[in-house]
């Protein structure tokens, strides 16, 4: 009997992998056709049908709640969008099963992570900016463990987070998730992406940042090719350091960095300049 129940739980495993394979690989299908093809349209109908079917039996498995987010992804591209949030509002629910003091392994932050970015990135589609942010926000204050080593899928939702802070226009807001993605995990896209973003707001004016921090971010737009953009930030750290109570060292490397910048465009002169 004992026997029994374990092959029966075997069996049932292998019956919601199964259904969730299938789901999933209608959502895939529908994707490489495209929202606007006739067949696509179909297959993403299939596949949040499927999605569907699978919260019913299984709602109380991690796979049924991955299944919710590509099942919001799904209804995303055939334009319901209400639809869209409630699978992941959906998903997010999965918090809300554990207790408050109570550990979350990271498998499951994971999912709840994926479920959060989803919904941030659709209400930021949509400019419900501030949306956006709340449900950031919520996910950074309710899911213990998401900044743990080895886990850190905060980074994740702080950085959808502040590509609406971006989208909405808060200059502040948005320099502010950027240093902490730069601070936090600065040898990753999440850094870089913060660096880029510190980069366009010190280059419009819509950010302070001291010269430390402004050669740093020159230097990564350098290393991606954009020394127009480079030269802008290096010159802005110039001008931080004129105006600093206390003029780092930093100066020198960059009237060097300003100097490699115009020597790959082909501005010798102004590279010989800078090095001087």
């Amino acid at each position: 009997e004992v026997v029994d129940q374990a092959d029966a739980e075997k069996l049932d495993h292998e019956r919601l992998t199964a259904k969730y394979n299938l789901a999933r690989t209608l959502y895939f299908h529908a994707a490489l056709l495209g929202k606007d093809d006739p067949f696509g349209k179909t297959f993403y109908e299939r596949a949040a049908e499927a999605f569907g079917e699978l919260q019913l039996e299984y709602g109380d498995t991690l796979l049924a709640y991955e299944g919710q987010v590509l099942m919001g992804m799904a209804y995303q591209a055939l334009g319901q969008t209400d639809d869209a949030l409630d699978a992941s509002d959906a998903c997010i629910g999965l918090k809300d099963t554990f207790g408050p003091d109570e550990p979350m392994p990271p498998s499951t932050i994971q999912v709840i992570a994926w479920g959060t970015q989803e919904k941030i990135q659709l209400l930021t589609e949509l400019k419900r900016f501030d949306d956006a942010i709340r449900t950031a926000d919520d996910f950074l204050k309710t899911v213990k463990g998401a900044d743990a080593p080895g886990v850190q899928q905060d980074l994740i939702v702080l950085l959808a987070r502040m590509e609406a802070e971006v989208a909405k226009g808060d200059s502040v807001a948005a320099n502010k998730t950027a240093q902490i993605l730069d601070k936090r995990s600065p040898n990753s896209y999440f850094g870089a992406r913060g660096r880029e973003i510190l980069g366009n707001l010190a280059a419009g004016g819509g950010a302070s940042i001291d010269t430390k921090n402004l050669l740093k971010i020159a230097q990564s737009q350098a290393a991606k090719g954009d020394y127009e953009q480079a030269i802008v930030l290096a010159n802005k750290a110039v001008a931080a350091t004129r105006t600093a109570d206390k003029p780092g060292d930093e100066i020198t490397d960059v009237f060097m960095l300003i100097g490699s910048c115009d020597w790959r465009l082909g501005r010798f002169d102004g590279a010989a300049v800078a090095y001087d």
